[in-house]
């Protein structure tokens, strides 16, 4: 990340590393303070209060949580069902980003938008829907929405949402341009 240049553009960091693609994290061009991750999560998934130069403070939160393959359904139905739980304890506009192993196409992940988040691909006023992520590794374009940048409904407009390639990976990420407030920013890549 350091080498690619992300912390000379976003200068402030909330971490939690591990092997493999277990680690997370967030980088923002304002100052942040990092809050306790969810719990409980087979991958990282932290969380940090941004403080933007205007309007409201946002809670971001980072999620991985376990892919339904290899007997781990259960693991991943638990780990969506602790993410919603952690999100709706969280007061104030919210940012949740990352690839959640999961479309429109699972209830758990429905549950979520539900509990009161849209999801920028469908929400923005510019889109290049219908936003498909993954896999990129392969010959053929991408097949499934998984990763996702989800906002709070309430105070929150998507100006615009696309995918973008991002090497080294077999996800695309997701750009997304979100005003809360009345304060304009661009989403973390999710």
């Amino acid at each position: 990340v350091e080498q690619a240049g992300v912390t000379e553009v976003l200068p402030f960091g909330h971490l939690d590393p591990r092997p493999g693609s277990a680690g997370s994290g967030l980088w923002t061009r304002w100052p942040l303070t990092p809050l306790d991750p969810v719990p409980g999560t087979k991958n990282a998934a932290p969380r940090a209060r941004l403080a933007p130069p205007a309007g409201p403070p946002v809670t971001v939160t980072v999620v991985h949580p376990a892919a339904p393959v290899n007997r781990q359904e259960p693991r991943w139905q638990q780990d969506l069902e602790t993410i919603r739980l952690t999100l709706a304890e969280s007061a104030g506009p919210q940012l949740v980003a990352g690839d959640f192993n999961a479309s429109r196409d699972h209830r758990v992940f429905r549950d979520i938008l539900r509990a009161g988040f849209v999801d920028c691909a469908d929400a923005a006023q510019q889109r290049h829907w219908p936003g498909l992520t993954w896999p990129t590794d392969r010959r053929h374009p991408p097949l499934m929405r998984l990763d996702h940048v989800l906002a709070s409904r309430a105070g929150c407009v998507v100006h615009q949402a696309r995918t973008m390639r991002v090497p080294g990976t077999d996800h695309r990420g997701v750009l997304a341009v979100l005003e809360f407030g009345g304060f304009r920013g661009v989403a973390p890549p999710g």
